[in-house]
């Protein structure tokens, strides 16, 4: 049987202050696969431009905003090999987000990175999902 990666993104898994955004994105890879730098930072850009991020290439935690890091996360998410993204509580990482759109539009930019996404969410926020749930 072939194991699960689960590629956790959550308000408890934040991203490092001190790297930019980009070198959070490659950190999983480089760490585990122990790929250089050089190496996966194409592969990183290239996925920030899919999911609508690249503007923010060279740019620290700092000057970014709440819903960009949640972009940023789930893109370090799928950079676990074969991953079964693990969402928790996505609500309380995007700024002022009411509807599961912009979560939706990012998993499609990225969908050849990922196997499957699941979703924890308090069930309170069961009317953001709209036809998602």
């Amino acid at each position: 049987m072939h194991p699960l990666n689960f590629a956790h993104v959550s308000p408890d898994l934040p991203l490092l202050s001190n790297l930019t955004i980009e070198d959070n994105i490659a950190l999983i890879t480089r760490y585990h696969s122990n790929v250089s730098r050089g190496k996966i930072l194409p592969v990183v850009e290239k996925l920030m431009e899919d999911a609508g991020i690249i503007h923010l290439k060279g740019e620290r935690l700092a000057g970014v905003n709440k819903n960009d890091v949640f972009i940023a996360k789930l893109l370090r998410a799928c950079m676990i090999d074969d991953a079964v993204i693990v969402i928790e509580r996505p609500f309380e990482m995007l700024s002022g987000q009411k509807s599961f759109n912009i979560i939706q539009e990012t998993l499609d930019s990225i969908k050849n990175m990922y196997n499957s996404c699941i979703v924890l969410d308090y069930e309170w926020h069961r009317n953001f999902y709209g036809k998602a749930v």
